[in-house]
């Protein structure tokens, strides 16, 4: 593995349910589980990404081989399937909540899947889980307006900072769809980092704004997650977007019509 590089890996689900849109976002338990051991016997320093913004900002040393591991959407599988192995092992992890899904009466689902209860999310720091946000509903955010991204933004902040008593810094974007506009007004709406995805390695001097992740899916077991982390098959994030990515939100535009890829329902 380069030593400058941070991989910061993104997960969704955790489980056996490999139906419906979320279904190619799931990791099975065992190849979670797998993957989470081979982490700690290669020595990695598992980080929330609140302190890999220390580290880039200087207020925090850099471990020998630090690696972070986030989980996007809320979902509730995360409690039952990966908290506990997680847990077993002694790793750090950032989850990005979606608030709509968030619910204290009613169960609701993101994609079809169960999300937490706004009782299971305040529960997370308590188990050392750092709670960032994912904006309010889920929307593909580069196509929207800037009122309507700043409405998603502060809403999930102060619902996410009431809900845990606690403030929330950091940012995940849906579906990893950002731009320019997206990244200033999550600057303003008062989060110090944000996450991408773009399938490359994070690094000290990667954006802060749109900080490069390895996503999870159903067909990457352990052998994928070793290919890219020590077989040096994933190249170092750059800043600049790549005009493939500027063509597949023009694509977006006009195949979706800006609305939700995936929606939060009640149950």
């Amino acid at each position: 593995m380069n030593p400058v590089s941070v991989p910061i890996l993104l997960y969704h689900s955790v489980g056996g349910d490999t139906s419906g849109p979320l279904g190619p976002y799931t990791s099975s338990v065992a190849d979670f589980r797998d993957q989470m051991a081979w982490i700690a016997d290669q020595g990695f320093t598992t980080l929330t990404v609140s302190e890999l913004t220390a580290m880039m900002a200087g207020r925090r040393g850099v471990p020998e081989r630090p690696l972070l591991i986030t989980f996007d959407d809320g979902l509730a599988d995360f409690v039952d399937n990966a908290l506990p192995v997680l847990d077993s092992y002694g790793h750090a992890c950032t989850m990005f909540v979606t608030t709509a899904g968030s619910w204290r009466r009613h169960p609701r689902a993101l994609g079809g899947r169960p999300t937490m209860s706004w009782r299971q999310v305040a529960a997370l720091p308590a188990g050392g889980v750092e709670v960032g946000a994912h904006s309010h509903e889920h929307l593909q955010l580069d196509l929207m307006s800037s009122s309507r991204v700043s409405s998603q933004l502060h809403r999930c902040k102060d619902l996410l900072e009431q809900g845990i008593q606690r403030e929330v810094t950091a940012f995940a974007y849906p579906h990893g769809y950002q731009r320019a506009q997206t990244r200033r007004l999550v600057q303003e709406a008062g989060f110090v980092a944000a996450c991408a995805v773009k399938n490359r390695l994070s690094h000290m001097a990667d954006d802060r704004w749109a900080l490069a992740r390895i996503m999870l899916t159903s067909d990457q077991s352990l052998p994928f997650l070793q290919r890219s982390l020590i077989d040096g098959r994933l190249p170092l994030a750059r800043k600049r977007e790549q005009l493939r990515t500027s063509l597949w939100r023009a694509a977006r535009l006009v195949r979706t019509r800006g609305g939700p890829l995936v929606e939060v329902t009640d149950m």
